[in-house]
């Protein structure tokens, strides 16, 4: 799901007699709105660094990060990213995710309200409530702009509705830290993706302006620099089976998006995540990616 968009004022449409590699000329972009999940609490123009900034090297962040790779890698491979890098992605499938796309932010304000309503602490509270707070804005603006009137019109990919529903999971049934951990992957993987397709991209790609757009990783540093303060609190074994979670979910989305299947769980990453998480009674976690619904028997378990 997109870290940061501008919102195309309105869905494309290609006049036949235009060839394809100009339609970015028919689009008009809002660069002032910055999608929630990217948030960076930026107000203005996007100002990419210099060179992408990683989690600082032992840090939860970091390990978190780095036992993840893969799947980054997984997700940079999906049709949807590849046709960006090279400006051949169907505008029709990068419309339907970004519908698809309002309705997961609909559902991110719901997790922060619930996680919100649970934190004890002020400064994870504070925290959490400015995350919200951008999330409902841009939420505003793109069901303004691709006119949508209730989140309920939309019917989401299974792949969509999974990781929603996995979040939501981890906003009821774990403390608010884990919801930030939850959020971390799509602010580190799509500023990763931008850099890894810069600058190869033609002048004439459509997709341009996503690649840009997404080179700043300010975002992931602010989620990532919270939870590295506060991993005494953390878990760290719950912690990655959340990230790698939501990781998948990222890459299941953009397959989805693209036409692809979803990708195989059974991968040496969830395995080894799986089974130090089982020792803890937390694998269900891995397991609730496959039909977002937690049995009643396990609830206890997680609280």
């Amino acid at each position: 799901m997109s870290c940061y968009r501008p919102i195309i004022s309105s869905i494309l449409i290609i006049k036949p007699h235009i060839p394809y590699n100009t339609v970015v000329m028919q689009m008009t972009t809002d660069t002032s709105t910055f999608s929630a999940r990217r948030l960076s609490h930026v107000l203005g123009s996007v100002v990419p660094p210099k060179e992408l900034s990683m989690p600082p090297s032992g840090s939860l962040s970091a390990k978190l990060w780095d036992s993840s790779t893969s799947l980054a890698q997984d997700a940079l491979n999906t049709l949807y990213i590849q046709g960006i890098a090279h400006g051949t992605l169907d505008p029709n499938n990068y419309g339907q995710y970004s519908v698809q796309d309002a309705v997961y932010c609909s559902n991110a304000i719901e997790s922060y309200n619930t996680a919100i309503g649970k934190a004890a602490d002020g400064t994870i509270r504070a925290f959490l409530t400015a995350r919200r707070d951008g999330y409902i804005k841009y939420k505003d603006n793109i069901f303004s702009q691709w006119h949508i009137g209730q989140p309920s019109a939309i019917n989401p990919s299974p792949a969509a509705k999974q990781y929603m529903a996995f979040e939501s999971m981890v906003a009821l049934r774990l403390p608010p830290l884990y919801l930030v951990i939850a959020m971390i992957p799509c602010e580190r993987l799509w500023s990763w993706l931008a850099n890894q397709v810069k600058p190869g991209p033609p002048s004439g790609n459509l997709y341009n302006f996503w690649i840009n757009g997404n080179l700043n990783d300010s975002g992931a540093q602010k989620l990532e620099t919270f939870i590295n303060q506060h991993v005494n609190n953390i878990d760290a074994k719950l912690a990655l089976g959340v990230y790698q979670g939501c990781m998948t979910g990222e890459g299941n989305f953009f397959r989805s998006a693209g036409g692809q299947s979803p990708l195989d769980r059974q991968r040496p990453e969830y395995l080894v995540a799986n089974a130090r998480a089982d020792a803890l009674g937390y694998g269900l976690i891995i397991h609730c990616l496959g039909d977002g619904n937690i049995p009643n028997r396990h609830a206890q378990r997680l609280e």
